[in-house]
Parts: structure tokens; C-alpha cells; sequence
């Protein structure tokens, strides 16, 4: 779009014939800047990690004054996959009638919920035998993390004791609980 509206210009052209009489003819330039579109209630419906901005909807209108502007919303980068929290992204507004309304752009916020770890297990792989000296039980612990994110156990004596990530060793024949935290970036 332009910014002036009106005559901006002329342009002379010196037209020469083989039958007739040369003649200049002069045209007249106007301009008319294409209306822009003001937004109205913009946002944007929550995602979850690993979700493409593209997945999140974009709602609200666009106004010519009173009149709503018939178009269409979309990501400036819709293939993008955002962390989870809460981040402005730009969008684009393309009306139906772009001979009379210019594209808009403009930002809203976007809530990226975090993923939520799948297939979790941990398992111990053998039984001990007591043997009278501290042992630690060998373990298989897996789980799925969006986007193939690495997932990191940890492991304590104590529901809400300290976690590490070494299994804890236990000395006396027994039966022991040890509990254990599946953790990866932008999961809960």
C-alpha cells in the first residue's frame, strides 16, 4: 500500500504517425492506498508441545469501521513447534477482496501446554540375594517425550525425599519401595 491518495503524477507521451498529424497525449496518474483492515478480539486457541502453530486457531474479525472484513488468519511461521508457555507470534490477515483491503499483520499470544510423558515403565530387571554387602538393583526405565525429546529417570528411598539419578542400594533383606521421577523439557 501507498500512502498518498489522489493525483501523484502525469505521464507525456509523444505519439508520431505515418497518415495523421503527430499529437501528444498526457495521462493523469491517481492513486488510491487500499484500506487497512483494523483487528478486533484477536487470539489464538492453546497447543500442546510438539504441536505445529499451524494446529492453533487464530479467532477474532478484522473491521473496515462497523463492517467486518471477510478473510483469512495465518501464521507468519505456522511449522513451527514452540516450548510450552505462554509467547506472542505473528499473524497474517489476507482479506477476500484484496483489490480493496491491504493484508494486515499483528501478534497475539499463544499457550503452549506442555506434553505429557507416554509409555512410562521402569521395571527391576533380577531379584537380589542377600549377600550381606550393599546392593543396587539393576533397572530398565523407558518413556516417550514429544518431538523425541530425552526423558531422565530419578530415583529416591522417599516419595518427597531427594531424587538422583543412581538407584538406591540397600544392605538388609528386605522388601524396598524406591520411587522414581520421569522428567523431559516442556513435559509435566
Amino acid at each position: 500500500t501507498g500512502s498518498e491518495n489522489g493525483r501523484i503524477g502525469t505521464v507525456t507521451v509523444n505519439v508520431k504517425t505515418d497518415n495523421y498529424q503527430d499529437f501528444t497525449l498526457t495521462v493523469n496518474i491517481n492513486a488510491k492506498d487500499k484500506i487497512k483492515p483494523a483487528p478486533e478480539g484477536i487470539s489464538a486457541a492453546d497447543i500442546t508441545y510438539g504441536q505445529q502453530l499451524s494446529e492453533s486457531k487464530i479467532s477474532g474479525t478484522m473491521k473496515d469501521g462497523n463492517k467486518e472484513v471477510d478473510g483469512t488468519f495465518s501464521w507468519k511461521d505456522g511449522n513451527v513447534k514452540p516450548d510450552a508457555g505462554v509467547k506472542s507470534y505473528e499473524w497474517t490477515f489476507t482479506p477476500d477482496d484484496e483489490n480493496t483491503y491491504a493484508r494486515v499483520t499483528g501478534s497475539t499470544e499463544v499457550t503452549v501446554k506442555p506434553a505429557k510423558l507416554t509409555d512410562v515403565s521402569v521395571s527391576q530387571n533380577e531379584d537380589l540375594i542377600y549377600s550381606g554387602n550393599e546392593q543396587t538393583a539393576r533397572v530398565t526405565a523407558s518413556a516417550k517425550a514429544a518431538n523425541g525429546m530425552a526423558v531422565k529417570f530419578t530415583y529416591s528411598t522417599e516419595e518427597n525425599g531427594s531424587y538422583s539419578e543412581t538407584v538406591p542400594g540397600f544392605t538388609d533383606a528386605d522388601t524396598y519401595t524406591v520411587y522414581y521421577k520421569a522428567e523431559a523439557e516442556n513435559h509435566e
